[in-house]
């Protein structure tokens, strides 16, 4: 009997490259959907990072100056807090729905679209302001305080 030497059987050849091939795809299309997963998780961490401390400044503090209601082009630090944290001034929130849409943005330094508003309990709008078109990623902080005597759901939303 004679051996083949260096001879390759091409049918063992093709299957051979036809598993490699699609064992590299595999592990492309694997890798690129990581890399859209990871993508996604550090954007909405970076949306997360942003949003929570401007709702906190919100409803936590008075903002600066101290009184902008009295001159709302003065506001450089958004707050809606008058002397206790949690409990909003009307006049700071009417005012703060009131301001144009980008320089509500600048002042409380987002880059990203935001949506804003304050509402009852039982769902009631009282004040809104901002973009209410969401886009895909999507960051809600909700706050609860009082509002002339009333309990208020505040609640920001940061997207884009």
């Amino acid at each position: 009997m004679g051996r083949r030497k260096g001879q390759v059987n091409s049918g063992d050849f093709l299957i051979g490259s036809i598993l490699f091939v699609g064992l590299i795809i595999f592990m492309l299309m694997f890798w690129f959907v990581m890399l859209a997963d990871m993508e996604y998780g550090v954007n909405k961490d970076r949306l997360e990072a942003i949003t929570i401390p401007v709702s906190d400044l919100m409803v936590k503090g008075p903002g600066v100056p101290p009184n902008w209601e009295e001159n709302p082009e003065s506001l450089e630090v958004v707050g809606l807090a008058g002397a206790s944290q949690n409990v909003l001034m009307g006049s700071k929130v009417r005012n703060f729905t009131a301001l144009d849409y980008e320089d509500a943005k600048e002042i409380m330094g987002l880059e990203k679209e935001f949506h804003f508003y304050i509402e009852d309990l039982e769902g009631n709008r009282l004040y809104e302001s901002g973009n209410a078109t969401l886009s895909e990623q999507t960051i809600s902080v909700t706050r609860f305080a009082l509002l002339e005597d009333e309990m208020v759901r505040m609640r920001l939303i940061v997207h884009g």
